[in-house]
């Protein structure tokens, strides 16, 4: 979050709700006043009087008699949240990571409802979230590209997952190098490293697919309604998946880890199916039943010669044969 975005948070919500509060309490706070008491500029405060009036709906209004503002309907008030520190540090973390994934779809309606909340706050309460969250950094991953253009995408997508309609859309397929045209019933939105994808009942394969938005050349809702498989189950679905590709066996994968490697992959949980066995030489042997055994093939070896693949056979030997061609090259 930048310097600027920070100081909003705290000091532009601080000030309105002073001025709310002296136009509650009928004292017709003036600019003069309001610019004095925060030593800011008069367009500084006129400007939090105007969003005072079109952020928040507040019917002030200027009384000349008074030489200052005040409400036409006294019932209209701020609205009020009662939070404690940790839920809104836990707000704020949400927003962080929000900010880190530049064009992300419903990132500004994020960054707004969180001014809401903190403009809610008591003034004596009010916590200053840039020193709350300086110590927090989020990596999100390898963006592959700007989220702005999938906005539409998301949007149609999201409406025909709710009308529970067909959606048409026009895709760039990499490994064919060709676009077709496809009639998919939609399920499901899924956020994998820095990418978004669709999971959905594709008409033209006759099966259940992820497909990357970034590749959706052309989309549009369809009346058709979506297909509804009661065998089918979402959850399964992206469980037995390793990372976002899928084949249509379920592999029982076993890879030997070395002892250098063996401590940095018990740290962390890989699938939900995973098992380890310690060995004796310190090493360990990891256990999984997944599928998608190309996105395995790829991770495997980015540990080089400090993972060797068990089973399937079928992974070995592809393993094998990238050592062989990258033999060839070095």
């Amino acid at each position: 979050m930048d310097p600027e975005a920070k100081r909003n948070y705290t000091i532009v919500n601080i000030r309105i709700r002073a001025l709310h509060d002296g136009i509650k309490k009928k004292r017709y706070p003036s600019i003069d006043e309001m610019a004095k008491k925060f030593e800011v500029s008069r367009r500084t405060i006129e400007r939090d009087i105007e969003k005072l009036r079109n952020y928040y709906g507040a019917p002030v209004e200027y009384c000349r008699t008074n030489k200052g503002y005040f409400y036409t309907d006294n019932i209209f008030d701020l609205p009020k949240v009662d939070a404690t520190e940790k839920e809104l540090q836990a707000l704020l973390l949400a927003q962080k990571i929000l900010d880190r994934l530049q064009g992300l779809p419903y990132r500004a309606e994020g960054g707004r409802i969180v001014e809401k909340i903190f403009a809610s706050l008591d003034s004596s309460k009010v916590i200053a979230p840039q020193d709350m969250m300086e110590y927090f950094f989020f990596d999100v991953g390898n963006i592959n590209k700007p989220y702005e253009p999938l906005e539409k995408i998301i949007h149609i997508l999201s409406k025909a997952i709710n009308k529970n309609k067909q959606v048409k859309i026009k895709y760039f397929t990499i490994t064919r190098n060709k676009k077709t045209e496809r009639n998919i019933s939609p399920k499901c939105l899924k956020f994998h490293q820095g990418s978004w994808y669709l999971i959905g009942y594709c008409h033209l394969r006759k099966g259940y697919r992820y497909f990357a938005l970034n590749r959706i050349q052309d989309i549009g809702m369809s009346s058709k309604d979506a297909y509804h498989d009661d065998d089918f189950s979402l959850e399964n679905f992206i469980e037995e998946s390793f990372g976002i590709e899928r084949d249509f066996e379920l592999h029982e994968v076993k890879i030997k880890f070395d002892q250098r490697q063996a401590r940095w992959i018990k740290e962390k949980i890989w699938h939900h199916t995973q098992k380890i066995e310690d060995l004796n030489c310190g090493g360990i042997v990891l256990k999984m039943n997944v599928t998608g055994l190309s996105s395995i093939k790829r991770w495997v070896l980015g540990y080089g010669a400090c993972a060797e693949v068990l089973q399937p056979v079928e992974l070995r030997k592809e393993i094998a044969k990238e050592v062989q061609a990258l033999n060839k090259i070095y």
